[in-house]
């Protein structure tokens, strides 16, 4: 198919802009806060969770694609092309709608920190997760019949988004990808796990939903062969997950805190987004300590943000629309 006939008639391409508007409308109403911290992986884990619409509208159209071309007769018939290169090329602007639906979304969270560019890696998920969907989708739409198919897939993929939270053990919300906005505080990053385990997961389904499409009328053989892959994903991702439980965190690297020295021995440390306060706070914390080492108190010269912090230092944690009271007040804390 000619790039312009695809472009012509794929919902992906028509339904683009809407999607796009869908996402910044809910970051804008549902995420984006003054004042925010410009922390790149937290604002950009929690613009994610826009997979949990996005993926569905995804999954309908892949399955509206399927069903098209089953309603034609078309699929059964010998073509020259592999079955999964014409699915592919059919699903490729949905899939790219869907991710750059999420990505406007993303762009204008960080944006709103005063932050140019996401952090990347919330992304892998979010190529996976939508091309597993729409795959799974357009799978849907080859075996049932339009009305059934289109609405089904919507339902499914909405369900498997948003249901995971409500059971039992709690690292099952892991597995879609869209808890990610449980990510991250100041001192914690997106663990590694919570990444590659619903992406393995994504891997699998997109796989199994490959199968299917790759056979006209897929028998037992055929059918089991894609449950097994399923069931194989969901394993594995399983297993990467569940030492994380309902936390899809690890501690942030403490190579990354910016540190100064004042000229009376204080050593402050702070995360690279507090950096433009790093001066106050060493001024802050000089004069504290200055004034509890007059009172006889044991104090060390060290102050971090980092969550494991050296034996003698004191830990801090302030927001970048903390005032020098709030500072002043976490550092006695």
């Amino acid at each position: 198919m000619r790039a312009r006939t695809l472009w012509r008639i794929s919902p992906g391409v028509w339904l683009a802009p809407a999607l796009i508007a869908l996402t910044l409308y809910y970051v804008d109403t549902y995420l984006v806060r003054s004042g925010a911290d410009p922390y790149p992986i937290a604002l950009t884990a929690r613009a994610v969770t826009t997979l949990g619409f996005i993926s569905p509208i995804c999954a309908a159209l892949g399955a509206w694609e399927g069903a098209r071309l089953r309603r034609a007769a078309w699929w059964p018939l010998p073509i020259v092309r592999h079955r999964t290169r014409v699915a592919a090329t059919l699903l490729a602007p949905i899939v790219a709608a869907g991710i750059v639906a999420v990505g406007a979304g993303a762009v204008h969270n960080v944006a709103s920190a005063g932050l140019i560019t996401p952090d990347l890696r919330p992304f892998v998920i979010v190529l996976a997760v939508t091309v597993a969907h729409s795959a799974t989708g357009f799978a849907f739409g080859l075996r049932l019949p339009m009305p059934i198919a289109v609405p089904g897939a919507l339902l499914g993929s909405f369900l498997w988004m948003v249901m995971l939270r409500g059971l039992d053990p709690r690292w099952l919300m892991l597995l879609n990808g869209e808890t990610t906005e449980l990510c991250c505080g100041r001192d914690t990053d997106l663990a590694p796990a919570a990444i590659w385990g619903p992406v393995i997961v994504a891997i699998g389904a997109t796989l199994a939903s490959g199968a299917l499409i790759a056979v006209p009328r897929s028998g037992a053989k055929v059918t089991a062969g894609a449950i097994g892959v399923l069931a194989l994903g969901l394993s594995v991702g399983a297993f990467l997950v569940m030492p994380l439980g309902a936390d899809p965190n690890v501690p942030r690297d403490a190579g990354a805190l910016v540190c100064m020295t004042t000229l009376d021995g204080v050593r402050a440390c702070v995360w690279p987004e507090h950096e433009p306060r790093l001066d106050e706070v060493a001024a802050i914390a000089s004069e504290a300590l200055r004034a509890w080492r007059s009172a006889g108190l044991d104090v060390p010269s060290l102050i971090t943000e980092g969550q494991n912090p050296a034996d003698r230092s004191l830990r801090i944690g302030f927001a970048l629309e903390s005032t020098s009271v709030d500072i002043l007040d976490g550092l006695a804390y």
